[in-house]
Order: structure tokens, then C-alpha cells, then sequence
């Protein structure tokens, strides 16, 4: 029954698992996941009725392709996990990443559906052609009940593995300030590192689940520029956050940055979305290359080089104000005791 329980009971199911029995089904689950998501990869590229070769193409790549990509996802995991103080090691992931694709190797079964609702050798197309909207609406639903259902059992696996994770982020951001005696790591760099370490876990599973793939174009330009917008939004609350120097707080600047930050960026509203001369003002404001450019990269858009050169120009002048408020402010810095 642990096929079943896995959708009622994850936490108990999972718990149970790993204790008597972790390598039950692995294989077997984690072969039927990379024929699913390969499968669906099929279906979205030619349409809901490839033809028979495609498919069946479909399912030997992603029977072999299904253990290597889970491996390599659960050695990072492992990784991440051990980072953030815990100790279990990629087997471990494998066996929770593995049962928790049971739902979504569900939507092989929405598939096959789909695949034979257009057969005109099983239903005359005229008769479904009314209700095909609705039908095509409750499947998409449906897959991405599954989906989601997969990264929940997914997270409640890791949660088990890594003890409670409610602590990790004041556990990192504690171990990350305090230990440096010299003052060198802040209290804002080891808030961004916990916040980091904690949801990279978290981006690694959905990358999996929704079997993401990203171009070497958009991948190089990834990692390129979201080191600097990073360090762009760095410096643009520290420059802030420096008023401080000459005023009895700056909380009330930071609010107001925070909410027109997630307007200028197209956090809130994306850019694209708003009058075209005010798009093109805004996508060379400093908020659209710490949001806009690498959200559009990582949704396959591509992005041309003088973004790239501009946003290098941006952490010039940003790293530049920085060096000469942080001068003038020390200047008038004060401090008492020892």
C-alpha cells in the first residue's frame, strides 16, 4: 500500500521508507519519471498526438536519461543539504525524489487520454470538438495538481532528512555573522546567503519537476548577470541603508525603495505589460537588471550583449556611490564603550 499511502500520508509513508525498506521501487520510479517528463516533452513539442515512432522514441530516452538526471539532481541536493548542516547523503534523496514522482508519473495516464480522445479511429472528432476546450482545461488542471502534489511530498521528504527546517535560516545567518570576528560579513550578506541556501534546495526541485532546459546562450548570460544583480541589489539597500549616517534611521527610505523597486523592476507588473515609451525608459533603470533581464533569461528570452555591458556599467557608478558615501559617512560616525 505504500504506492497509495505516498498520496494521503507523505510524511508517514516517506518516514517508513526510508527506515525498512529506501531502495524499494528507486529504479522503477525513477525510470518511469524521465519517461514521463520525455513523454511530455513529446506531447508540447508536437502537438497532443505525436505520432507512434516519436513516442516511442520519447520513452527510451527518458528511460535512460531519467537515473542520470536524478542523480545529478540529488548530489546536488545532497550538497546543498550538508551546507546547510545536515547529513544525509544522496541515496537518501534519490529514494524521496524517486517516490515522490508517484504523481506525476500520473500524468502519463492524462496523456495516454489526451493521445487517444484523437484517434478517429476510437471517437469521431466532430463529436468531441465542443467539449474539447473543457476537456483540454480539467487536464492542464490536473497536471498541475500533480506537479505541485510532487514537489509537496518532494519538500516534506527533505524536511525528514534535514531535520527541521525552520531553523536553518537563523542557524546560517548566526553561523555566518558571528563566526567572523572581523566584522567582514554583515549582518545583510549572511541574511541574503540563509535566505540563498535555503530556497536553493527549493529552485533545484522545481527545475526538476518541470523538467526545465535552458539554452548555452541563456545559461553563459546567467552567469554573467546574476552575480551582478546580486551585487547591484546589494549596493542599492546599502547605499541606503547608509543614511543612516546622517539621519536617526532610514527604515522609512527602505519602505519606499522596497515598493518602488518592485514597480521599476517588473516584479509586480511586468515591464512588457505597460505603455511601450515607459517600458523603454525603465529597462535601463537599475531595478530591471536585478529583475527583469534575468527573469526574461531563465524564461528562455534571450537578452542582447549591450544589457550585459550596461549592467557592468551600472555596478561601476553603483560600486562608486557606495565607496563615496561610505566615506563621507564615516566621517561622521561616531561610537562610545568598549
Amino acid at each position: 500500500r505504500l504506492l497509495v499511502n505516498i498520496w494521503f500520508r507523505p510524511s508517514e509513508t516517506l518516514q517508513f521508507i526510508l527506515s525498512n525498506c529506501p531502495d524499494k521501487y528507486v529504479l522503477a520510479l525513477i525510470v518511469l519519471g524521465g519517461i514521463t517528463r520525455s513523454v511530455s516533452r513529446a506531447f508540447a513539442q508536437n502537438g497532443v498526438h505525436p505520432s507512434d515512432s516519436k513516442i516511442i522514441a520519447a520513452i527510451t530516452v527518458g528511460a535512460l536519461s531519467g537515473w542520470l538526471t536524478t542523480y545529478c539532481y540529488t548530489v546536488a541536493l545532497s550538497a546543498v543539504g550538508r551546507l546547510l548542516g545536515g547529513s544525509a547523503d544522496s541515496g537518501q534523496f534519490r529514494t524521496v525524489v524517486a517516490w515522490a514522482m508517484v504523481p506525476n508519473i500520473g500524468e502519463l495516464g492524462l496523456l495516454a487520454l489526451s493521445y487517444n480522445l484523437l484517434r478517429p479511429d476510437l471517437i469521431n472528432p466532430a463529436n468531441l470538438a465542443p467539449y474539447w476546450n473543457y476537456i483540454e482545461l480539467a487536464i492542464n488542471f490536473t497536471t498541475i495538481l500533480l506537479v505541485f502534489w510532487t514537489i509537496t511530498i518532494c519538500l516534506k521528504g527533505i524536511s525528514i532528512l534535514q531535520g527541521s527546517a525552520s531553523g536553518t535560516p537563523v542557524f546560517v545567518e548566526t553561523h555566518l555573522t558571528s563566526t567572523n570576528q572581523n566584522g567582514l560579513v554583515s549582518i545583510q550578506i549572511g541574511a541574503v546567503a540563509a535566505r540563498t541556501l535555503v530556497f536553493l534546495p527549493l529552485l533545484l526541485i522545481v527545475l526538476w519537476a518541470f523538467d526545465y532546459r535552458l539554452s548555452a546562450n541563456n545559461l553563459t548570460s546567467l552567469i554573467i548577470l546574476l552575480p551582478i544583480s546580486g551585487v547591484l541589489n546589494f549596493l542599492i539597500n546599502s547605499i541606503i541603508s547608509m543614511l543612516s549616517f546622517w539621519l536617526n534611521g532610514s527604515y522609512a527610505f527602505v519602505q519606499v525603495k522596497e515598493t518602488l523597486f518592485w514597480i521599476l523592476s517588473g516584479a509586480l507588473i511586468p515591464l512588457d505589460f505597460l505603455a511601450p515609451a515607459f517600458t523603454a525608459s525603465l529597462k535601463f533603470f537599475p531595478p530591471a537588471y536585478v529583475v527583469y533581464y534575468p527573469v526574461r533569461l531563465f524564461m528562455g528570452k534571450s537578452i542582447p550583449l549591450p544589457v550585459i555591458a550596461g549592467s557592468i556599467l551600472c555596478l561601476g557608478i553603483f560600486l562608486l556611490i557606495y565607496g563615496l558615501i561610505m566615506r563621507q559617512g564615516l566621517k561622521k560616525f561616531q561610537s562610545h564603550g568598549g
